[in-house]
């Protein structure tokens, strides 16, 4: 079985069906993917300021897409997760209009 790997030098934010595939991959390869978050990963500082929002990677960015060899529209694919490896660390945004606390920030 072949294993591939994407980085995130091949995230999106928008899929479309004009969107060519970062990979085609066959049936039953395993892929490693590298992921960012809405902040592109930047690096935390404790003590410095806010992070950079990068519009372009607002809301959920995806690394791919990944093609199939012989898969056809409709389709159903089934994937299997064999590990997820968090990053060391985390960016969670929220303000008093968006995220789980929202309702707790006073305005």
């Amino acid at each position: 079985m072949k294993t591939y790997r994407l980085d995130r030098s091949h995230v999106i934010k928008k899929i479309s069906a004009d969107t060519k595939p970062a990979l085609v991959i066959e049936s039953g390869a395993v892929v490693e993917l590298e992921t960012v978050d809405c902040f592109g990963s930047q690096p935390l500082t404790p003590g410095v300021g806010p992070l950079v929002f990068d519009p372009d990677l607002a809301g959920n960015p995806s690394t791919g897409p990944i093609y199939v060899a012989g898969a056809d529209p409709g389709d159903v694919l089934k994937v299997d997760i064999l590990e997820i490896e968090p990053a060391p660390q985390a960016v969670m945004a929220m303000d008093e209009t968006a995220g789980v606390y929202a309702e707790h920030i006073p305005e």
